[in-house]
């Protein structure tokens, strides 16, 4: 499945907030949308318990190209190379 996340478009951020969110739910984690009214919301997923042996991954689900950009330029893989 290929997800755009350009970070200008609110409802493509969100689209792939949604999808992730399902995914790690799938996974065993207690995931909560941080809703933001200009940019893509944001996740917060946490499995185990409060204060056990935290740690904390912390990353992002936009990018920098614009919608189209996939279809541009694929993913492919090329004498063993991505």
């Amino acid at each position: 499945m290929e997800l755009e996340s350009p970070s200008d478009d609110k409802p493509a951020v969100d689209r792939l907030a949604d999808f992730l969110g399902e995914r790690l739910t799938e996974l065993g984690a207690r995931v909560e949308v941080l809703p933001d009214r200009l940019f893509g919301n944001c996740l917060r997923a946490s499995w185990g318990h409060p204060g056990a042996g935290q740690g904390l991954v912390l990353c992002h689900m936009d990018t920098v190209w614009p919608t189209g950009e996939v279809a541009r330029r694929p993913f492919r893989i090329a004498d063993g190379c991505a």
